[in-house]
């Protein structure tokens, strides 16, 4: 689905600097012009022979371009890794957001799901009675298989307010277990991917994410549309998530997270943090 949007994004925004109309482009390819907007709407796949005449029809010669929406239009067709759960419509679409994004912005009150251990996830799934046994393994298998899959060239960029190590989660024995493991992510150059972790004190008082947690997932180029994918913002809640796509609630979001990154422990800090709660757990 990520790559059904980039590929639908790039080609509305090839077939703006060719300055036609949806009306226009059908005509030339004679094809109800429903056709040429659900493909850039992302709403039906796209063959590589449509991408070839659409591009030929916007004038687009240079190499690089067409290989790339080439390559999106065969990506398409191919199964994702997570096609293998039973997966909600708002999941899926985080998920293959999630793997696409350059950098991601988490700030949460509990430990955010990349970080998190197995157990540590069982037991924040134990408050959820909506999940029975079944769902409750393949929600640990998913949130293992996303912290696998994650592209290694993606920055990770992690503010936890306090209360996050400080809930005891599952019982002391879960909770150190995820302490070492954060420790270990926060003091390693060889992680998963580029992340950073920091903590926000309590003694910072009250701050802009003291109500709810949120993850804003910029993709290169975003905003020139080379990547065919929009910054957005996401908000997870008891029920349906929230997706914010506007700009302007992007830009909000991520100077709300820049505010939070200024008031939170540098690296070396939040790590004497998070040894000193495991200590203290042991």
């Amino acid at each position: 689905m990520v790559r059904r949007r980039q590929l639908g994004a790039a080609l509305r925004q090839l077939r703006s600097n060719a300055r036609m109309t949806i009306k226009e482009v059908a005509e030339e390819l004679q094809v109800h012009p429903a056709k040429i907007s659900r493909l850039e709407k992302a709403q039906r796949n796209i063959s590589v022979p449509d991408v070839l005449a659409l591009l030929n029809l916007y004038g687009v010669t240079e190499s690089i371009t067409q290989e790339r929406l080439v390559k999106l239009a065969r990506e398409n067709r191919q199964s994702a890794w997570w096609d293998r759960f039973d997966l909600s419509p708002p999941l899926e679409k985080y998920i293959g957001l999630e793997g696409s994004a350059n950098k991601i912005s988490d700030y949460q009150l509990l430990v955010p799901g990349l970080l998190q251990t197995r157990r540590y996830t069982a037991a924040v799934l134990d408050a959820f009675s909506k999940f029975d046994r079944l769902q409750k393994e393949e929600a640990i298998d998913l949130r293992s298989m996303r912290q696998e899959m994650l592209n290694p060239d993606t920055v990770l960029d992690v503010v936890m307010d306090e209360t996050a190590v400080r809930r005891v989660v599952g019982g002391r024995d879960v909770m150190k277990e995820q302490m070492e493991h954060l420790i270990q992510v926060a003091a390693s150059a060889d992680s998963f991917c580029d992340v950073r972790i920091q903590i926000v004190p309590f003694t910072g008082g009250a701050h802009p994410g003291i109500m709810s947690g949120f993850t804003v997932l910029q993709f290169d180029g975003a905003a020139s549309d080379s990547s065919g994918l929009s910054d957005v913002v996401y908000i997870e809640g008891i029920s349906d998530p929230v997706y914010l796509e506007r700009p302007e609630d992007v830009s909000e979001y991520l100077t709300t997270f820049d505010a939070l990154r200024g008031r939170a422990l540098s690296k070396a800090d939040t790590i004497r943090l998070l040894r000193s709660v495991h200590q203290e757990l042991a």
